[in-house]
């Protein structure tokens, strides 16, 4: 059978995007989503939230698509996607949940809901009705006191499981709607729903923000590096995709690929899909023989991708602090936040490389959002991945700056 690129051709084009395609590893995290899952089947309701965080590209996203195709194949939920862009309602959102699980209850929701508030749901499954702005502010518990016992014979019992992305920008200076929906779902107070988000690593400050900020045992996880086995056994299942249609060769061969490959990626997600990417791109040209493939030229490629990957995560944000924060940070543990704060301040005082845009009192935040912290461990944050300290150091001698710490070339 003749080699099709087109695959390998998709999986490049898509590979642009700022979310990884590679899933790999987070047996830890599974299992959290998993025993969440188990708890609410039980009827222990409350708090069983589960929360990954992290910085853009440690897969948030890939691990919710899995957990959410893992319920649905394995019967032991109905997952919905919990849609961030009608959030601001709580009938909103619980409608176009309900629209994903079964259309027909959605219809007597329709009717048992737009009696008692007079559009809510129905506003979302029938398009163009009037939105009520009253119903911004409304309590989710009552449309979910509605909604679950029509859902409940259709579930035979199970849980409904809502997947909420992007969990930074659901909550906060959003109508209060929003947070009364997610901590609604979040009490249990209301019927068997669990809700696993992922966000950001301020996610947790926003969560806060509306009241929550205790999670259950173990319902809270950061995001980090792959082991090593967890990359190779990911390049190991690229290669042998069959959708691809790779002639991989003498197992010589694929090992060396499978290896270097791995050791590319650093352990992290973004950069797996970014070696792929590279890795695709000489198939290709070698028309699907990975004997004929140019290996080197394919780490380049990668290489390339991740420093796109890097300036993307720096644009905006002053070289100089950056480089600033990651010299003061030990080998291990990261800093606190006040410690961070107090760079912060000096690198503002002393001016020397901080032209930009960014306002000071804006700067640790812009830090979470760009993914250049990350939370290692309660309330004390790290560089993401070790390749990206480097890659700043490097610009910033580059530049000719000193980061105000000495020993910076060290790490």
């Amino acid at each position: 059978m003749p080699f099709d690129p087109k695959p390998l051709q998709e999986f490049i084009e898509e590979g642009d995007r700022a979310s990884p395609l590679i899933f790999a590893g987070r047996a830890d995290e599974i299992e959290c989503a998993k025993a969440a899952l188990r708890s609410v089947e039980r009827g222990r309701l409350a708090g069983q939230t589960a929360l990954f965080t992290g910085a853009p590209g440690a897969g948030k996203t890939a691990l919710l698509e899995h957990l959410k195709e893992d319920f649905e194949r394995n019967g032991l939920a109905v997952a919905a996607r919990l849609p961030v862009e009608l959030i601001e309602r709580p009938t909103d959102a619980i409608g176009a949940v309900v629209m994903q699980i079964d259309p027909e209850i959605a219809k007597k929701a329709r009717q048992e809901i737009t009696t008692t508030y007079g559009g809510g749901i129905s506003s979302v499954i029938s398009a163009g009705a009037e939105r009520s702005k009253k119903d911004a502010g409304m309590s989710a518990m009552p449309t979910f006191a509605t909604i679950h016992p029509l859902l409940k014979k259709r579930l035979n019992g199970k849980p409904v499981v809502l997947f909420l992305d992007e969990a930074q920008d659901a909550v906060g200076d959003r109508p209060n709607g929003t947070n009364s929906l997610i901590q609604e779902l979040h009490k249990g107070h209301s019927g068997p729903f669990l809700l696993i988000a992922g966000g950001l690593s301020d996610s947790k400050s926003v969560f806060k923000q509306i009241g929550i900020s205790r999670f259950g045992r173990n319902r809270l996880h950061a995001l980090g590096l792959l082991s090593g086995a967890e990359v190779r056994e990911a390049a190991e299942d690229f290669l042998a995709n069959e959708e691809y249609g790779i002639d991989c060769g003498p197992p010589a061969i694929r090992q060396q690929w499978v290896e270097a490959l791995a050791d590319e990626s650093k352990g992290w997600p973004q950069h797996l899909t970014n070696a792929f990417c590279g890795a695709a791109e000489e198939i290709i040209k070698a028309d699907g023989s990975l004997g004929n493939a140019n290996l080197a030229a394919a780490l380049k490629s990668s290489r390339e991708y991740r420093e796109s990957y890097y300036k993307a995560r720096i644009e905006g944000v002053p070289l100089k602090l950056i480089a600033d924060i990651y010299a003061a940070m030990p080998d291990s543990g990261g800093l606190g936040y006040d410690e961070i704060g107090k760079v912060i301040d000096r690198a503002y005082r002393s001016r020397s490389g901080m032209s930009g845009r960014l306002p000071q009192e804006k700067a640790f935040d812009e830090l979470l959002h760009r993914g250049v912290l990350q939370d290692c461990m309660p309330e004390r944050f790290d560089a993401p991945i070790p390749s990206l300290r480097k890659y700043v150091f490097a610009l910033a001698k580059h530049n000719g700056w000193q980061p105000l710490s000495s020993d910076s070339g060290a790490r």
